[in-house]
């Protein structure tokens, strides 16, 4: 917080909202308070964990955000907020393309 001469904080830095920490794993970030409730959170199971590597490589040039979550087992966060059907519409366009490009794989989305 910054001061000012008199010693009270600036107006400024008296009105910035508080940073909220997000720990996911063993990884912790602070970022400014947002919403996460109103982001469509979506999984996908892969057939074959061993394609796991390619599979978030995939997603994360897509511009989502992928947790893995178990063996196999990712939970997807579109970049941007969108109605869940229409989420979920776009993910599975994602994952479609994800498929063809990918020979041998398979992933179901799943909820």
């Amino acid at each position: 917080m910054e001061a000012a001469r008199d010693g009270e904080p600036t107006i400024a830095a008296a009105a910035a909202p508080p940073l909220r920490t997000i720990v996911l794993g063993n990884f912790q970030a602070t970022r400014p308070p947002f919403d996460w409730h109103t982001r469509t959170v979506m999984r996908v199971r892969l057939e074959d964990h061993r394609y796991g590597d390619d599979f978030m490589g995939f997603m994360q040039r897509c511009r989502c955000i992928v947790v893995e979550q178990g063996t196999g087992l990712y939970e997807i966060f579109l970049a941007h907020d969108l109605p869940e059907r229409l989420a979920r519409a776009e993910l599975a366009a994602y994952l479609s393309m994800w498929k063809r490009s990918t020979p041998g794989a398979d992933a179901a989305l799943i909820d």
